[in-house]
């Protein structure tokens, strides 16, 4: 259901599986940033709160909390940067989770802002709200005025849990208002973020 290609050959390889789902694996770890953090806390509080945790352990949480059975092992070497891990001598390396799940960020492009909690709700939520554009696009003109806009948020906020509500609107507007014309246009706002990440390449 994520859309991701079938990892059916070893032949293919990571590199295969790299070049064609890492940018699909990146989105999802993204969007379900909160809810790993989340689930790392829980893990920590388990384990007399450790800031580090065993690669089997790293696939387990991702596993449970996405519910998604990916090779996350092999996937490893990806995403997860040099910098992440602690390796004692003579042991099996320890990765600073926190730190990892923290470098997964969301920017809207041509804006100075880093991620943050209400463009993290934004771009979880993107394709319901591209979806709520048709609908409360009221002229059919592709675009959003202030008012359309509180509008399909207050629908969006209805139909979400109350953690993932979108409290800060016009903030957002001002945003995604790239050209300050006083609407937001479909396609930018499609095309307004921007995943950055510590991509070990």
């Amino acid at each position: 259901t994520m859309g991701f290609d079938t990892w059916e050959r070893e032949e293919d390889g990571i590199e295969v599986f790299h070049k064609h789902n890492r940018e699909k694996v990146v989105d999802v770890l993204t969007r379900n940033k909160r809810q790993l953090a989340n689930a790392f806390r829980e893990w920590q509080s388990e384990h007399n709160d450790q800031e580090v945790m065993g690669l089997d352990q790293w696939c387990e949480v991702l596993t449970s909390t996405l519910d998604l059975p990916l090779p996350w092992a092999n996937l490893e070497p990806i995403l997860v940067p040099q910098e992440f891990w602690i390796v004692p001598p003579g042991q099996p390396k320890l990765l600073k989770f926190a730190e990892w799940l923290q470098s997964f960020e969301v920017s809207v492009v041509g804006h100075s802002s880093k991620s943050g909690v209400a463009v993290d709700k934004l771009y979880k939520h993107a394709d319901m709200i591209a979806r709520m554009f048709v609908y409360f696009d009221k002229d059919c003109d592709g675009m959003l005025s202030s008012s359309e806009w509180n509008q399909g948020c207050d629908w969006l906020n209805s139909q979400l849990a109350p953690e993932d509500a979108i409290m800060e609107q016009q903030e957002l507007f001002t945003v995604l208002d790239h050209d300050q014309s006083g609407t937001i246009d479909l396609n930018e706002f499609m095309e307004a973020f921007r995943i950055t990440d510590a991509d070990p390449e």
